[in-house]
């Protein structure tokens, strides 16, 4: 037991004024002797004994009715279990996830939602808290503002990473004294390890107490539009490829697809015997569709039920070629119905106007011919340049590599090798083949090179010969450049007869950004895409869905802008891109579908980690904890007692 005011008990003292007043006030009895009257001898010593005990008891009863109202005044109390601890004060940091994985509905509100309006009553106005979400972190707010904050919190299209939040989370506390706080970490999650990353102890630091609220959905039965493809067009119908996916096997979902509220497309999923189904459509062709494809799913999550797209008539892309002769094989890869190629001699070349090509290739020309300053400034505006010596008439090494110089290019050639080599490596992480390849082949029909510039190879190889030097070379200078060591000529190589290599490289060189006809993209990524406009050099194009404005990061690329979001973004939607407030083309964004993937963690068997059932629950221990038992209202109810006792004691005491 201990006491708040412990200066008080100094009037302990004063318990000693009734045993004097007591002593003062004892009466003397002096003996009288009577005859005849012995027989009253033992009434009047049996009279003096019982006053006597009755003083006494009177005496007994003021003390301890003193006593123990002094005590109450000392305000004594048992120390809370933080007390004993030498905690002087809880630091309460709490995770709300906000990811899309807690959109799914328990009885009239969706999880995040009932995580969020508990807290919102929960909450003390006026004490402060440090505040996690997917997407925010507030060091220190109070408990009134925080409140107005988690009113407008809304859902976070990012992916949701247990292990990389409970790290930011440890970080932050890191710098914070362990003497004077405990940290409680109030973790409201669904625990779902989209990365398969283990939870280890160095998650849990021992000096923080975890108290986490789980609340998992993997046995929801859910429905998903899962990704669309755009396939072609004909003279009057656009063609797409849809996968829909479901939990349950069995059920039949209604598809439609809609633009500005007019439906142009509707059909059925069944799940006769999958749980993922393909299903193509066709809808009505038009130059600018903006459009979403939606399905009815009222038991699953609510995010996967739509998927947003769009289309645009693409313009042709312009590629430049300077040679002599166009190869027949460039000429089955650029059809005129998507390229528009033009053939120039070196002598004939406009490089004043080169800037309106996608695409340079320079195709076993005489290197004194070319104008390697004009093209430098065409890679500097983000133009793609593509060379391709020619071994036949190569005059000499120093002629290459000042043509390389000349681009401010570092890699140089080495000599001339006429040892047949093969192409036997593709470079599959190269940005450049991302989502061209499905999958890796290791082992395929290897082409022959029998006489190439021995090139080192980097990083930046998109194809390499056995020989361990680079066949392409890419070389990033704002456009890109991209570094042939043979000339691809039928005498020299084989390359190309390999169309599944030929294609993809020469295929990617010419729609490196264009994405015209990539009909979405995905939030929380980021993406890359160009639209045709000429802008000043202080105007800028900005992004609009419903009465957000969004700034996008944007390079403004000779006539086309380079535009880069996704990350910055929230809503999913047709966002209008937007120049001097008009709309001048559109863009759809879509969450990503993996935040309905049904793999969750285990709660962890740490001594420092306690499950809590709702969030009530966590603030009712933490008043067990911080609780101080009080005494002094024991100690009144015993002072008023004795002064009961000691009336009753005069009053009924005869």
């Amino acid at each position: 037991m201990i006491f708040k005011n412990p200066n008080i008990l100094y009037t302990l003292i004063l318990l000693s004024i009734p045993v004097i007043i007591h002593l003062i006030k004892w009466k003397k009895y002096k003996k009288k002797l009577f005859t005849n009257v012995a027989f009253l001898e033992d009434l009047e010593i049996k009279s003096r004994k019982s006053r006597k005990l009755k003083e006494l008891l009177v005496l007994l009863t003021r003390i301890l009715a003193l006593a123990f109202l002094i005590l109450a005044f000392a305000h004594p109390y048992f120390p809370s279990e933080a007390q004993k601890k030498q905690i002087q004060n809880i630091r309460e940091i709490i995770f709300l996830d906000n990811s899309l994985s807690l959109s799914a509905n328990k009885g009239n509100q969706s999880i995040f939602q009932l995580n969020k309006t508990q807290l919102i009553n929960y909450l003390k106005d006026d004490q402060n808290y440090v505040f996690f979400s997917n997407d925010n972190y507030i060091p220190e707010i109070s408990g009134y503002k925080l409140k107005k904050i988690l009113q407008n919190l809304d859902y976070s299209p990012s992916i949701s990473n247990q292990t990389k939040i409970l790290k930011k989370i440890n970080l932050s506390l890191s710098s914070q004294s362990i003497d004077k706080y405990s940290n409680h970490v109030i973790y409201l999650s669904d625990l779902q390890n989209i990365y398969n990353q283990p939870f280890t102890q160095e998650l849990f630091p021992n000096n923080n107490q975890y108290f986490l609220k789980i609340d998992k959905n993997s046995d929801i039965e859910n429905a998903s539009l899962d990704s669309l493809k755009f396939i072609r067009k004909t003279n009057d119908q656009l063609q797409y490829k849809v996968w829909i996916s479901s939990t349950k096997i069995g059920k039949k979902i209604p598809i439609q697809v809609v633009e500005n509220n007019l439906i142009l497309w509707s059909g059925t999923a069944d799940f006769k015997t999958s749980n993922q189904i393909e299903k193509n459509f066709t809808i009505p062709a038009q130059d600018v569709l903006t459009a979403k494809i939606s399905i009815t799913d009222t038991r699953g999550f609510p995010f996967d039920n739509q998927l947003y797209f769009t289309y645009k008539q693409p313009e042709k892309i312009k590629i430049l070629f300077i040679g002599n002769t166009i190869p027949e094989f460039l000429k089955k890869i650029y059809t005129p119905d998507e390229f528009e190629m033009v053939k120039k001699n070196p002598q004939q070349v406009d490089y004043e106007n080169i800037d309106t090509y996608q695409l340079v290739i320079s195709y076993q020309n005489d290197l004194k011919n070319i104008s390697w300053e004009a093209l430098k400034k065409y890679v500097e505006k983000y133009g793609n340049l593509a060379i391709i010596p020619n071994l036949n008439k190569f005059s000499s090494l120093e002629d290459f590599n000042y043509s390389l110089q000349k681009l401010s290019i570092p890699i140089r050639a080495k000599k001339i090798d006429t040892q047949k080599v093969l192409l036997n490596t593709i470079n599959f992480t190269h940005p450049f083949f991302k989502g061209v390849f499905l999958k890796k082949v290791q082992n395929f029909a290897y082409p022959f090179v029998k006489k190439h510039l021995v090139i080192s190879s980097g990083k930046k190889s998109l194809y390499q010969l056995n020989d361990h030097t680079s066949f392409v070379e890419e070389i990033s200078q704002n456009g890109n450049i991209f570094i042939f060591n043979t000339d691809l000529d039928p005498e020299q190589t084989n390359f190309a007869d390999a169309p599944y290599l030929v294609v993809p490289l020469f295929y990617q060189m010419a729609i490196q950004f264009q994405n015209h006809q990539q009909p979405y993209f995905t939030l929380a990524e980021e993406n890359q895409w160009k639209i045709k406009a000429k802008l000043k050099p202080e105007e800028i194009l900005k992004l609009k869905i419903d009465n957000d404005i969004i700034i996008p990061y944007q390079v403004n690329q000779n006539g086309k802008i380079l535009m880069q979001a996704g990350k910055n973004l929230k809503k999913a939607g047709i966002y209008q891109i937007l120049y001097n407030n008009q709309p001048i083309d559109f863009v759809a964004f879509n969450y990503n579908r993996k935040e309905n993937t049904p793999n969750f963690y285990e709660i962890p068997k740490f001594n420092n980690i306690q499950k809590i059932k709702n969030i009530r629950q966590y603030f009712k221990r933490k008043d067990a904890l911080t609780k101080e038992k009080d005494l002094w209202k024991y100690f009144v109810i015993l002072s008023l007692l004795f002064l009961l006792i000691e009336f009753l004691i005069i009053k009924f005491w005869k």
